[in-house]
């Protein structure tokens, strides 16, 4: 849970700024064969792509002052549910660190639950289904580069900053390294 309290009044009035975080990685966080010779795997990467990489928080405002998990909560203050991080239970999911598209029924809260389910999940696994089979089709092997800062938002939605990819282009791809080369 992040808490964001509203900033003292002063003279000038400052701008809250966003949470950032960042990491350094030496290889992909995510290490796992995703066969292009199977497509049947890609919905199955798909759920737990959304189990271990949520996106969507949930902002709350706290209407009076309280105290919880030993921490003290003042109205007024914004408080951020990290759905994003339900998928790591390691009470709900055996191994969530690991990124297993064999995973029986991951558990997560990406898109919320029960009346609060997100209508438009369905549509966002497709999205997502579509752009993996896409992405596949046009880049046949990829790797995050290593030794570079990896970057990242957290807020309302975490978002990615920087994520520098290397790969090689598939045979018959309408995109050639040169142009690739050029376009950077």
């Amino acid at each position: 849970m992040l808490v964001i309290r509203k900033p003292e009044r002063t003279k000038k009035r400052s701008t809250p700024t966003q949470p950032t975080a960042s990491s350094r990685s030496s290889a992909s966080p995510i290490a796992f064969p995703l066969s292009r010779a199977n497509p049947a795997d890609i919905p199955k990467f798909v759920d737990e792509a959304l189990r271990a990489f949520g996106v969507i928080n949930t902002p709350r405002l706290v209407v009076r002052d309280c105290e919880r998990f030993g921490v003290p909560f003042r109205a007024g203050d914004m408080v951020l549910c990290l759905l994003s991080v339900s998928g790591r239970d390691d009470r709900k999911n055996q191994d969530p660190a690991s990124f297993d598209i064999d995973r029986e029924q991951p558990a997560h809260l990406t898109f919320s639950t029960g009346p609060h389910l997100c209508i438009g999940h369905i549509l966002a696994r497709a999205e997502i289904r579509v752009l993996t089979e896409e992405w596949l089709k046009r880049v046949p092997a990829f790797t995050a580069v290593p030794d570079l800062r990896h970057g990242f938002r957290i807020g309302t939605v975490t978002a990615i900053q920087s994520l520098p990819l290397t790969w090689d282009l598939a045979p018959g791809s309408v995109t050639s390294p040169a142009t690739v080369a050029a376009n950077r």
